[in-house]
């Protein structure tokens, strides 16, 4: 038996991925400075956690693959 939550459930890199688009789209509409300053500490937070979620994949594959 499946969730039907289960079904609809997306990777965690697409939602941030969406999340990083919406953002980019937000910035490109010319908001004002203080909502730029904004957007721009979600994007980096954004990409970092992009970063993040690759690094630890890799580690995860190291650790079951050690050379």
């Amino acid at each position: 038996m499946t969730s039907p939550y289960l079904d609809q459930s997306r990777p965690t890199r697409k939602l941030i991925e969406e999340l990083i688009a919406a953002r980019e789209a937000e910035l490109a509409k010319g908001t004002e400075a203080t909502q730029r300053q904004r957007i721009e500490r979600d994007l980096t937070f954004l990409r970092e956690e992009l970063v993040r979620i690759d690094g630890s994949g890799l580690e995860r594959v190291i650790a079951c693959n050690p050379m």
